[in-house]
């Protein structure tokens, strides 16, 4: 789609509707913010295969479940904390002479009970007295002493019942061990049953009439469980796999020198953990700094673009740019198409994907006709572009990620088709061309990156026209 399309206010709000948000782009994968130290380290690659060396993040300990709970401490009520502090402590702390047992030091603290005393006779007399001793009480202590004791009792109260929970979680910890043992078992005999089927159908297939095994259900799990148990075993098989698989010899007319085996096999040497390359200090943080879009508008801003790049495989594993092109979204004049020629070694052009090769690379070199490096190239990508420009992508995280470039206003044709509620199933930018526009694009050797810019800027007119 080469035709101009008119510019209008309305048009513009409608596809300034379709630029997603910060959020939406950061979901994607778009880098939209500088990269942290943590996240520098993490980005290192193993000497040998290539692969980026993950970092394990530490584990929270789950706190939840009954056998982990923490008892909960209520504040004092506010009239309680407005007494007198001598007070509150003797209500807290039963005294020695009130309470009712007593505890032998040289004994370990094993509590003793009082012996009884024997009751005195008192006489009609002495007994008037005690009741008036009593009555001469403050109304007031006998409050305090009786909360006192009423906090120590609920306090009892509160251990006890923490104590009976504690021991509670602990039978459901153990319930939850045999229940676990119990399901494990039927795991295994339905996935026995599984077998038992699948080589049933086999036979069948074969022409052999056999008797049928493995039908009986089995009680408490499905063949969807199953089937979920059977992959996570060759999950497990996986990992005991070793991680890191390379050839140490170099690549002749597609065929590597330590084995004579071709491009695309296996590694002939496998390791069980990766070695990370050697980097030179502030290597990493040089490699990886991302450039935000410059806020600065000149005559050459355009008011949209679309951008399409391609990239080869650098000798440290990473995505390395070698062709961009822009195209102005209303006009539809190319603004740019050129190679880019990288600035450090390359592993491979990814040729056929990209459409380029090592030979027109330097060609273009020798010539002169070639942009030199990915900061070059942003630069002059920036001659038509500030902060406000729409930039029309498909899939354009790694794009913008191989630019080392920031940019807030975009609409990725992929993401569009994604939220669409009648989109399609399948959203590669050639099927979507061909099922949306009627174009068919990618049809030879590699992709062109003018063809699939102009196709990003067709589905977009598409979505403003039809709606999204």
């Amino acid at each position: 789609m080469k035709a101009i399309i008119p510019f209008s206010d309305l048009y513009f709000d409608r596809m300034k509707s379709l630029v997603h948000t910060p959020d939406e782009l950061k979901k994607e994968g778009y880098r939209l913010e500088e990269f942290w130290p943590d996240e520098i380290q993490g980005l290192r690659r193993c000497r040998d295969c290539l692969v980026r060396i993950k970092i394990k993040k530490p584990k929270k300990k789950d706190t939840d479940g009954a056998y982990n709970a923490i008892p909960v401490i209520k504040p004092m009520d506010d009239e309680f904390m407005k007494g007198d502090k001598q007070a509150r402590l003797s209500s807290l702390v039963p005294s020695p002479a009130k309470s009712e047992t007593s505890f032998d030091e040289e004994d370990g603290g094993v509590p003793l009970l009082q012996p009884e005393q024997p009751e005195d006779k008192l006489g009609d007399t002495e007994s008037a007295d005690k009741e008036e001793d009593l009555i001469i009480f403050d109304d007031e202590e006998t409050d305090r002493g009786c909360d006192g004791k009423s906090e120590v009792t609920e306090k009892e109260e509160d251990l006890l019942i923490f104590d009976e929970e504690t021991r509670k979680g602990c039978d459901a910890k153990t319930e939850v061990i045999e229940k676990e043992q119990e399901i494990l078992s039927k795991v295994e005999g339905a996935i026995e049953q599984i077998s038992l089927v699948e080589d049933d159908e086999a036979e069948k297939e074969k022409g052999d009439e056999v008797p049928s095994k493995g039908e009986a259900p089995v009680e408490g799990i499905c063949l969807g469980q199953a089937e979920e148990a059977k992959n996570e075993k060759k999950k497990e098989e996986e990992k005991k796999k070793p991680k890191c698989r390379f050839h140490p010899g170099a690549v002749v007319n597609k065929y590597f020198i330590c084995c004579n085996k071709f491009l695309n096999t296996p590694g002939c040497v496998e390791r069980e953990n990766h070695v990370s390359r050697t980097y030179q200090p502030g290597e990493l943080e040089a490699t990886w700094q991302m450039h935000e879009t410059p806020a600065n508008r000149t005559h050459w801003t355009r008011r949209a673009v679309a951008l399409d790049c391609e990239m080869g495989i650098a000798s440290t594993g990473e995505s390395e740019l070698i062709r961009v092109s822009l195209i102005d979204y209303f006009s539809g004049e190319v603004l740019l198409d050129s190679l880019v020629y990288p600035t450090v070694p390359m592993l491979h052009f990814s040729t056929k994907y990209s459409g380029v090769t090592r030979g027109m690379i330097e060609y273009a070199r020798h010539r002169g006709h070639c942009i030199c490096g990915r900061d070059q190239a942003r630069q002059l990508l920036w001659r038509y572009i500030n902060s406000d420009t729409i930039v029309v992508l498909h899939g354009g995280k790694g794009d913008l990620l191989a630019l080392r470039w920031i940019h807030k206003a975009v609409i990725d044709t992929y993401m569009v088709e994604s939220s669409r509620k009648d989109g399609c199933e399948k959203r590669s930018l050639k099927y979507l061309a061909e099922a949306v526009l009627g174009v068919a694009i990618q049809r030879g050797a590699g992709h062109d990156s003018v063809e699939d810019a102009m196709a990003c800027r067709g589905l977009v007119h598409w979505y403003v026209g039809n709606g999204p």
